[in-house]
């Protein structure tokens, strides 16, 4: 890169994808340190805040050389945003862009994915208009919005069971949880 790296990635298969500012996403071999691409990822901001890898929400065929026979496969996502106010959602495997995610007013500086078994085609991202916003990453669809106090030096996950999104704030230092069902603020 020639500027600033901001995030950085890592896919099944162990590749290492980094975006800056003001630069393409670049994709690395971990094991080499190798540049293996940098235009893969087509995006409308060069600056990129953060990347989020997911397992595919749609499985694809694809014919198994050795047997013959069609298997369906899981497909990694890249999730992407940046100062334009959206999230792009690519195929890692082809780093075709298959949508975009907006409704935020703001940069989107994080997200976190869902990784409960019944929740586990969401997102959920926070931006810089101070909203908490729940994504069907496989239709595009805004599942909930909500106002929140993170700020941008904070970092957020969602719980195991899919709950709760907690939020850690690094000037104020303090934790915020809300019910992602509701949009609450617990405590």
């Amino acid at each position: 890169h020639t500027e600033r790296v901001r995030t950085l990635a890592v896919t099944g298969k162990g590749e290492l994808i980094s975006g800056a500012d003001n630069d393409p996403i670049h994709v690395w071999n971990t094991n080499s340190g190798r540049l293996l691409a940098t235009e893969t990822f087509q995006c409308v901001s060069y600056y990129i805040y953060v990347l989020l890898v997911i397992p595919a929400l749609a499985k694809s065929k694809k014919n198994n050389n050795e047997t013959g026979k069609e298997e369906e496969k899981e497909e990694e996502l890249l999730l992407g945003s940046g100062h334009d106010n959206s999230i792009s959602v690519w195929s890692v495997s082809t780093g075709q862009l298959l949508r975009t995610l907006v409704g935020h007013t703001h940069s989107v500086t994080m997200l976190a994915q869902d990784n409960s078994i019944r929740n586990r085609r969401q997102v959920v991202s926070w931006a810089k208009d101070n909203t908490v916003k729940v994504w069907c990453v496989d239709t595009g669809l805004q599942v909930r919005s909500f106002a929140s106090e993170c700020n941008s030096d904070s970092s957020m996950v969602v719980t195991s069971r899919g709950d709760w999104l907690v939020c850690a704030t690094g000037k104020d230092r303090f934790l915020s949880v809300w019910n992602l069902k509701t949009g609450e603020k617990i405590r």
